[in-house]
This record gives C-alpha cells, structure tokens and sequence, in this order.
C-alpha cells in the first residue's frame, strides 16, 4: 500500500482537527480495502529504523510501472509490522556482510546506550588558542559557547592542572539563573579574593554580562554585585546554580561528560581509542566546522566513501589530483572486522579499494591499499590506509537535530629529518597558513559539495523517513552497519524523538569555521592591523612626496636629490595603497561561501 504522507506535522505545523478528520478517513478507507481484498506483506529493503515500522512510500507508482516485473534486488515496500521490518534489514545486511544476529551481548540489549552519559570532545585546544602556537587567546581571555545534543554550554579556563603543567576547564550551562542571559557573553575574572567565593574557590570566575553575576567553577553563585551586603551561604543556594559538566583534556581535545549528575567518582573512562596518545612520530592538525546537517547523515558518509569520485567530481585534496568518476570501480570486498558489534565498543569495517587511478606512478600505487574505517561511540570514527602511514579521527558531535559539530584530526608523520621535522611544525602552527589553507578554493569546494549533497538528502529524509534506503551493492555496507549499530544499539541515534526541523541555508566558512577558529580570528585581526597602518603609510608617503616634490620645483641647488626622494615617497604610497587593498581583499574573501544561494552553488561546484 502507497500513499502520500506529506502531512503538515511533516512539514512542522501543527496537524489541524478537519486534517486529522480527513487522515482518519483516509486511513479507514484503506484499512476496509485490505480486508476485502486481503494483502500481501512484501518485505521492505532495508526498512528497519530502531525496530520501527518504515514510513509509507511518498507516492504511488503508474500503471505502467505497477505491471512491469521488479528486479529481485529491489524489490521493495513498506514492511506491515516491526518484526518483518527487522528481519528484512537483516537479511539485507547478511547478503553484504553484516552479521544477522546479534547477541544482547554484542549489542547492549538495545537501551543500555545512553547519549548523555558519555564523552564528547567539544574543542581542540588549537581552536582556543591554548595549543601553544604562536599568538594568544582563546579561553584564556573570555569563554566560548557551544552546543551538545541541544544543550547550549559555556566553556571556559578556570585555572591549571594539579601538577601546574597544563590548563583546567570548566562547563556550565550557558544560562545564567538570573535574567537567562547567556553566559557565553560575560568575561572571566580573577577567583582571588573579593566578595562571595573567590576564597573559597581560588579558580577564575565566570561574570555574566548583564548584572555581574559570578559563578564558579562548580556553577554556584558566589557574588551577586547589586546586593548591598554580602549573601551567606543559604542565600547563595537559594539564588540557584548554572548545572556544572565534567571537563577532560585528552589527545590534545578538551572532553564534556554530558550528564551533570553523574558524581566524579563514578565517571567512566574516555572511549577507548576515541583520544589518541600524543606521540613523537606525527604531527596532529585538528580542524573544527560547524555543519547544518545531521548527526547520522554526516558519519553514514564517512562509511560511505565511494561517492566520493561522483560527489567530489573536478575538487582536489591531499594532492591525489582530481576526482573524477571514470576513476571509480566496484568494491571487491566491504565486511565487518571480528564480526560484531557493541553499543560501547561500536565496529570496524574494512574495504577494498574504490578508485583506480589512471595510468600508474604513486598516485595509483596509494589508491590500492586496503582501507580500514571504525566506529568508536558515540561520535568518533577513526580511518586507517586511505594515505600511506597516517590516520584520520573525525568526530562527529551531535549539537541539535540538523547541526552538527565536526573535528578534524589528521595525524602526519615527522620527517626523520630534524630541520625538515622543525620546518614542517612550524608551518603547521602558523596562523596566516592555517588560514589560507582552510580557504583554499580546492578546500573549500569540497567541503561545499558533501555540504550541498547531504543538505538535500536531509530534507528528503525529513519527509520519507530513515530507513527506506535501498543497499544493494557491497560498498553499502559501512552504511548498512552504521544504520544497524544506530537502530539496535543506539535507540534510534541522540534525537530520535525530537521533531522534525528543517535544514539551516548553504553556511559560509565563516560560519563554519572561522567563528569558531582562535587560529583565523587571529590572522583576521593581523590583517585588519596591516590595513590600517598600511593606510596612514600611504597617505603620510604621499602628502610628503608631494612636500618634497614641490621643495625640488622651488630649490635649485636640491633639486636632483629632491626630485629622488619625492618619487621614492610616491612609490612608497603605491606600494602601501597596494597592500592596504590587498589586505582588505583577503579579509572581504576570507571564508566566502562558493555560493549564498543553493543555484549558486550547484552551478560554481560541477560547472
């Protein structure tokens, strides 16, 4: 049975009393044909979503196409039941190698996964200035605000480490009691005495902007500025509390337990192998991006490299040349490593190669590796083999159902070389070129084209449902697992009961990124600095040559030299004016979108 399920709950408004009439009529008259005519339950081709039952298909098929005969492998309809909508997508996953049945063991019964109690990476240190690269900011000088399975949280550094070697982190809701100011937008100020608890707390303090409310670490209020005598310690309880989260620093990324309730000594440890230990053989460079997409949209991807030849058609990366889909080939073999999979533990899968480089020479010799790709929940996946010798953690935090929190760590190996080694960390650490990189049209093009991709199938999901994908090659597979691991061990992935909403607009990289980029805002403000004075440069050279060239039309005897020096002043202003432009330029371009409208874009990235 097919029909259109376009309802205006779908679309997010509210389902009015004569829509409802009109539903349930619909659905009476329907339901009264099935039992005159009886039904026959056609299995549906990987319909299984956390063991319910696969939306309705949107429309229904012509005459003509109802009288052509199906293709074996994909015949497919919306499953009657639960229970034939799991056995379909498992024997789906058993053709293309995914287990069929998993042990309440292997999986965690199903709902013993909890998104909140668990570690999220939420900065790396880089991205807040606290990296020790060249420059400063960051938590430092003021907190930052950001966003985890819908909560908005404030972070900030609040002291150092017991040993005194490294800095501490503090995490409050972004909230004050107060007046529900965000707190993100106050400043940290000195734990060193003062009213309230600087004392007691010996840490910086978290001042709301609005009244100067303080908080401390744990999200007591320990000074309230307006009050004309000092709040005991009663008064300071019944003036509430920001909620406080656990705060970690690992593999050079600050960690956010996500349950405030959870005492400390009944934390768990990091995922094992989510934080990597930082070692002397490679350097990590950690990207931060800020994406309107969803949580599962964005790691099936990572699962789902063969489209990158067709999705990533004319881009360049990594210095493998252009994508192309005459490069493309089918996978010989995508199958589940150990042959399981845990709510905790999660899965690795291992594939063979998918593209097939043209005419030989190293580029094609890297295309041949075997690939490895694992799973670490909640948000971690980890990419061994794509390039010779380095590694690829992406973490994919869940910030609200269409956005989500991207962190980017490529590990490269050190030159054994020791000035090749120094040369290459520097410029790894350097601002201008961190920057320059993250706007490179080949960067920046690609990261637009899986943006636009997975915005549309997004929406498109928004209005079919999960679940209803057809996989019926063996590079589906890392898809299929991922989509296994969600329904039966993730219940349904961090907001599958929250509404459905749709898709934010086409982001610039400033929105991306650079906001969120101690790193850029940097050498955005270095910019800003050279224009200025390369401005007052070229108007003082140019008010001088004039001076000067003037004094040599008057003075005889200096003439010669005058002349000199009034055409070395009036180069001078050029060259300023020139530099002032071209400052202003790179600051008018940096983090452009390839295109603000989705035509735009479609047209600049295949055309």
């Amino acid at each position: 049975i097919t029909t259109d399920h376009r309802y205006p709950e779908a679309m997010g408004r509210p389902l009015g009393r004569s829509s409802m009439l009109r539903r349930g009529v619909a659905c009476s008259c329907v339901l009264a044909a099935v039992r005159r005519r009886g039904a026959t339950t056609v299995t549906a081709f990987g319909g299984f979503n956390g063991g319910a039952v696969a939306p309705l298909r949107r429309s229904p098929p012509s005459s003509a196409a109802a009288a052509a005969p199906r293709s074996p492998l994909f015949s497919v309809s919306s499953p009657h039941t639960a229970a034939a909508a799991a056995a379909a997508a498992a024997n789906d996953l058993e053709r293309i190698g995914i287990p069929k049945e998993i042990s309440e063991e292997q999986d965690g019964g199903g709902d013993l996964f909890s998104w909140e109690r668990q570690w999220y990476p939420a900065f790396p240190l880089e991205a807040l200035g606290d990296d020790g690269s060249d420059g400063k900011g960051g938590l430092s000088d003021m907190p930052h605000a950001c966003k985890i399975l819908g909560r908005n949280i404030v972070v900030w550094r609040s002291g150092t480490s017991e040993d005194g070697k490294a800095p501490s982190y503090s995490a409050l809701d972004d909230t004050c009691p107060h007046r529900k100011t965000a707190l993100s937008t106050g400043k940290i100020v000195s734990g060193d005495g003062g009213a309230g608890g600087g004392e007691r707390c010996g840490k910086s303090l978290l001042q709301c902007r609005m009244h100067g409310w303080k908080f401390g670490p744990d999200g007591s209020c320990v000074d309230v500025p307006m009050m004309a005598t000092e709040p005991s310690s009663s008064d300071r309880n019944a003036l509430g509390a920001a909620s406080s989260y656990p705060t970690k620093v690992a593999g050079e990324m600050l960690w956010i337990f996500m349950d405030p309730t959870v005492p400390e000594s009944d934390l768990p440890e990091l995922p094992a192998g989510a934080a990597f230990e930082p070692d002397d053989d490679k350097n990590w460079v950690h990207v931060f991006n800020l994406n309107p997409l969803s949580y599962e949209v964005m790691v099936e991807n990572t699962f789902d490299p063969s489209h990158a030849p067709f999705v990533h058609e004319g881009a360049t990366i990594q210095g493998g040349g252009a994508y192309s889909p005459d490069e493309a080939i089918p996978m010989k073999r995508f199958e589940l490593v150990g042959g399981d999979m845990g709510a905790q533990s999660g899965f690795t899968v291992r594939h063979t190669p998918y593209r097939e480089a043209k005419g030989g020479g190293a580029r094609a010799d890297s295309y041949k590796a075997t690939t490895t790709r694992q799973f670490i929940p909640p948000c971690t996946t980890v990419t061994r083999g794509t390039v010779p010798d380095s590694e690829i953690r992406i973490s994919f935090v869940p910030a609200s159902k269409r956005e989500t929190r991207v962190i980017f760590s490529f590990g490269i190996p050190v030159p054994k070389n020791r000035l090749v080694a120094s040369l290459v960390k520097r410029a790894l650490n350097n601002d201008f070129l961190h920057t320059m990189q993250q706007m490179s049209e080949g960067r920046t093009k690609f990261l637009d084209q899986d943006r636009l991709t997975m915005q549309l199938q997004d929406e498109r999901r928004m209005l079919d449902g999960a679940g209803t994908d057809l996989r019926p090659t063996s590079s589906d597979a890392g898809v299929a697992a991922f989509q296994r691991w969600i329904g039966r061990c993730g219940n349904g992935g961090p907001f599958a009961d929250a509404p459905a909403t749709p898709n934010a607009g086409a982001f610039s990289m400033w929105d991306t990124h650079g906001r969120h980029c101690a790193r850029c805002k940097r050498t955005l403000g270095r910019l800003a600095r050279v224009e200025r004075r390369a401005a007052r440069a070229s108007a003082a050279s140019l008010l001088l040559g004039v001076a000067v060239g003037m004094a040599a039309l008057l003075m005889e005897r200096v003439g010669a030299s005058a002349r000199a020096a009034a055409a070395a002043l009036l180069v001078g202003s050029f060259v300023a004016r020139k530099v002032r432009f071209w400052c202003a330029d790179m600051q008018a371009k940096m983090f452009v979108s390839t295109g603000p409208k989705r035509e735009i874009q479609e047209v600049y990235l295949y055309q």
